[in-house]
């Protein structure tokens, strides 16, 4: 019986090679002694278990970093700027403000969050029927900002608006029961200050409970 005193590798993977097997005594063609093929069987199962091992691996790396891996990226109004990630968040930063219709009908994300130091422009966002989420942190959020986003469930308003335009969210929500959870990240006092249009909300959609969630309380809308 012949005893492999050493295992066998590829590269850094428990991996044999053919040509390892032929230099043991089996020669290519013939019916090799069961404890090669075994052996050899044994050394693909740990070289594939090994493998599966570094994906799963590379995996977790990718779903962590996939919210900061930008497919897509650009300007989208002065002194503001957009990434689109793989996790499908479109994150705008900077210190202008988004124009008009920019990112109108686009399909592509279904995650927003906006961090500027401007304002957000007429219709930014309309027509974007893949948008489910967004926090929006701006000075002003401009008429139908979000019009026409049927997937819209939750948005999430930020301290710094203090402006609020008609109809942001006009026929939005179409496809959410329950209606749109808004949200505001100050206390029902700050939100009140907000000076707000009559219709800011908008027609064709429906506000879950009917209230906006501040930090200490809700108010009614």
């Amino acid at each position: 019986m012949i005893t492999f005193l050493n295992p066998m590798y590829w590269g850094k993977q428990n991996c044999i090679q053919p040509t390892d097997i032929a230099n043991t005594g089996y020669v290519p063609g013939d019916n090799p002694a069961a404890e090669h093929e075994n052996y050899f069987r044994r050394q693909t199962y740990l070289c594939l278990k090994e493998l599966q091992s570094i994906v799963s691996t590379l995996n977790e790396y990718i779903d962590i970093m996939r919210p900061y891996i930008a497919i897509d990226a650009g300007v989208c109004g002065e002194g503001t700027e957009y990434s689109l990630c793989l996790d499908n968040t479109l994150q705008i930063t900077g210190t202008g403000s988004i124009d008009a219709s920019v990112f109108e009908h686009r399909e592509d994300f279904s995650a927003l969050e906006v961090n500027i130091g401007g304002n957000v422009g007429i219709g930014a966002f309309g027509g974007c029927t893949e948008l489910n989420t967004a926090n929006i942190n701006c000075v002003k959020i401009g008429s139908n900002a979000f019009m026409g986003c049927s997937k819209l469930g939750f948005i999430t308003i930020g301290e710094n608006v203090t402006e609020i335009e008609s109809g942001i969210l006009t026929g939005s929500g179409f496809y959410i029961p329950n209606g749109i959870r808004i949200m505001y990240a100050g206390t029902t006092t700050e939100w009140n200050a907000i000076t707000k249009a009559d219709n800011w909300i908008g027609y064709g959609v429906t506000v879950e409970n009917g209230v906006v969630i501040c930090t200490d309380g809700n108010v009614e809308v």
